[in-house]
């Protein structure tokens, strides 16, 4: 990913399926990316589950911070 963003000078990722790719490899994707280059660095992933505690758990588990 850090070769990515150097290479196409990108500000952001768009990264699909995500519930198929560990939550935790996702995490961590995020903190190395926005650790390199700046906190603001924007990623969005689709997830879709009819249960909303299963999208939860998975937030929960990167970290995600909720703006209510």
């Amino acid at each position: 990913a850090v070769w990515f963003v150097n290479e196409t000078g990108v500000d952001g990722f768009r990264l699909d399926a995500v519930k198929r790719i560990n939550d935790f490899f996702i995490r961590d994707l995020i903190r190395k990316v926005r650790g390199e280059y700046r906190d603001d660095f924007y990623v969005v992933g689709e997830y879709w589950h009819q249960g909303e505690a299963e999208v939860d758990n998975y937030l929960d588990n990167l970290d995600f911070e909720r703006s209510e």
